[in-house]
């Protein structure tokens, strides 16, 4: 078994050095050689990588020294070599040589003052900038490194942070969390898969802790989303009620919570009878005034009432849907069998499809299948059987390239998925895959590609 071992250390005022990696045995068994000045000389010297950190983590030979004003007392400090963290920013550049950035130092340590920065991120950044690694211990730690890193101009470290981010998983019990925290921190790429899952995963979002526990700017994000897989707006309002309740200015007045949010919900979208009862529950958020025109406007949408209604009235039509179980098990069962084929493979999958499709198919998600098998089954029959076909023949092409080598993995999960493909197709042969226009699922086109024998589609 291997161990870290120092790679410096001191003996009557001299330095010595052993190899970062050491056996458990006595230094003998390896090779190595006692040194007269202390440690072990090995055949093999510690990596650059390895030398910075101890460097770092030691703080030998420092040329500056940093005050974390962070709200922890005494003042935590650290030491670091100003030619180092000069050479991997701009802003410690600018800090430390000021406009002489050839100025090879002063013979005493300087010393500077770091504000609105917690002292473990900005430990992380200086770590950073001598080894390129970066390790965190939780989510918060990965938000105030990508912040001091956003403060220090060090890109390559906020793209580290955001990769972070991008590989955590989704689910119902922290999309909030993770939607306000791309939101915050600028996470472009976050925000807008967290986005894409709470629309196609509404209700169970609202339906959560993490949702009730949410800031009003966290539930106003999400009333401000273009779709939401509901039955109908009345749901969110009913999940923001539940909200407000739990807040504490909601006792003294619960219409002055509501408001910001009252102008992101689509009232529109419910119907004048379903209103009614909303006041009824709700007396204290709706004056008799406003109620009396909002159902009026509801029952006769026609009329000229539209300039009488609130101010904070959103005129914004329905934007709610509810995809039907039965088909979102279908989308889930098409994702589970791509996502088992591996990456790669899965990779090929939905870029075959883009391609004989004509439709945006970016990635393979659960919401890009079901997005992408909702907007097929709006084709025409001869175009979806056609499309079908030419991605048989893609596929059937893909394999035969790949299988050169059978025992390749890539081989062995294509031809897994094929199988698995034959057997979903067979399953829903009968039905189909498309809901017709009166809710009955439609009978399909035949195909065929290797395993996969006479699919519907339609």
């Amino acid at each position: 078994m291997l161990k870290l071992g120092n790679m410096y250390g001191k003996s009557n005022n001299q330095m010595s050095w052993m190899s970062c990696v050491e056996s458990d045995n006595e230094a003998s068994e390896t090779g190595s050689q006692h040194s007269d000045f202390g440690g072990y000389l090995c055949s093999r010297s510690p990596g650059l990588s390895q030398r910075m950190r101890y460097l770092c983590t030691n703080q030998l030979y420092t040329d500056v020294k940093f005050v974390v004003n962070c709200g922890i007392k005494p003042k935590p400090e650290l030491r670091a070599h100003k030619a180092i963290l000069a050479i991997g920013s701009e802003e410690f550049a600018k800090m430390l040589f000021g406009n002489a950035p050839q100025d090879t130092g002063r013979s005493t340590i300087s010393e500077y003052e770091i504000k609105n920065v917690s002292f473990d991120a900005f430990k992380n950044v200086v770590e950073y900038l001598y080894t390129d690694d970066v390790f965190f211990e939780n989510n918060l730690l990965v938000v105030q490194t990508m912040a001091a890193a956003r403060k220090f101009q060090i890109q390559s470290l906020v793209s580290r942070c955001e990769a972070y981010f991008e590989s955590m998983e989704i689910s119902e019990e922290s999309a909030c969390s993770i939607f306000q925290m791309a939101i915050d921190n600028k996470m472009e790429g976050m925000k807008t898969r967290c986005s894409q899952f709470i629309q196609e995963n509404t209700r169970g979002v609202i339906r959560s802790d993490d949702f009730r526990n949410s800031s009003l700017s966290t539930i106003r994000n999400i009333c401000k989303l273009p779709r939401l897989n509901l039955s109908s707006e009345e749901e969110l309002f009913e999940a923001v009620m539940e909200w407000a309740n739990l807040q504490p200015g909601s006792k003294v007045s619960k219409r002055e919570v509501l408001l910001p949010l009252l102008r992101s919900i689509h009232f529109l979208g419910i119907p004048a009878m379903k209103f009614t009862q909303i006041v009824k529950k709700c007396p204290d958020i709706f004056t008799a005034e406003e109620a009396m025109h909002i159902v009026m406007h509801l029952a006769n949408p026609n009329q000229s009432t539209l300039a009488k209604l609130p101010s904070w009235f959103n005129k914004g039509l329905s934007r709610c849907f509810s995809t039907p179980q039965i088909e979102r098990d279908k989308a889930e069962e098409i994702f589970e069998i791509a996502s088992g084929a591996g990456p790669v493979n899965a990779r090929r999958y939905v870029h075959f499809l883009s391609d004989v499709s004509g439709l945006e198919f970016p990635e393979s998600t659960l919401e890009n299948w079901i997005q992408f098998k909702d907007d097929v089954c709006k084709m025409p029959d001869k175009q979806k059987k056609k499309m079908f076909m030419d991605w048989c023949t893609l596929i059937g092409e893909y394999i035969m390239d790949i299988c050169q080598q059978p025992d390749a993995l890539l081989c062995i999960n294509a031809d897994k998925a094929s199988g698995e493909f034959a057997t979903f197709l067979a399953k829903y042969k009968a039905m189909g895959l498309c809901p017709n226009p009166d809710g009955v699922l439609s009978k399909g086109m035949p195909g065929s590609m290797k395993k996969i024998g006479s699919p519907p589609l339609g």
